[in-house]
Formats: C-alpha cells, structure tokens, sequence
C-alpha cells in the first residue's frame, strides 16, 4: 500500500495558525510543547498534515500517487507554498507499507 500526506511543521505557529493558513483542519496534527504519546520528551515544533487521497479505481503505484498530489489542487498547494516562502517547512511525504500475505 502506497500513502501520501502534504505536511507543515512550524517552530513558531500554533496549529490554529495553520489550520487557518490552510483553510482546513488537518487528518493529524500537534502543538509545539506537547509530549508524544509514548515518551516523556516534549516536541520542539508543530506539526500539520493531511492525507492525500489515492483514487479507487486507480493502481497504488505511480499512477495513484501522481493522482493523488494533482488532487492536492493549485489553490492549497500555493497556501503551502506561502508558508514555505515564510521559512515554515512544507514536506509531501511518500511511504509505501509492505505486509506479507499468506
């Protein structure tokens, strides 16, 4: 399975901030300050992400995933672009989980 998120990190927005630079709530997301879930460490920045979705019908592979970030659409890629253009880090992320099958 191949999966793709748009991700925002920020040492200095809240992620109100960039929700609303956004214009949407994100899939996942936490606040600088804030301690993970199975540590004691606290984190040093903010983190805003959202899935981008494949299409059903279409193959996970290349196809999908090109699919997937077009979905992204011109106007929340240029919002991302203007966070990137203030020194906020914008990541698309790629992963692909591999499980055996009997």
């Amino acid at each position: 399975m191949i999966k793709a998120s748009l991700a925002i990190e920020s040492r200095d927005l809240t992620l109100d901030e960039i929700s609303a630079a956004m214009t949407r709530e994100p899939d996942r997301g936490f606040e600088r300050g804030s301690v993970a879930p199975s540590s004691t460490w606290t984190r040093d920045w903010t983190s805003w992400s959202m899935e981008l979705r494949l299409p059903r019908d279409t193959h996970a592979g290349t196809g999908g995933l090109a699919t997937a970030i077009a979905s992204l659409g011109m106007a929340m890629a240029e919002r991302a672009a203007k966070l990137a253009a203030t020194g906020r880090e914008v990541v698309l992320i790629v992963h692909q989980e591999l499980a055996e099958r009997p």
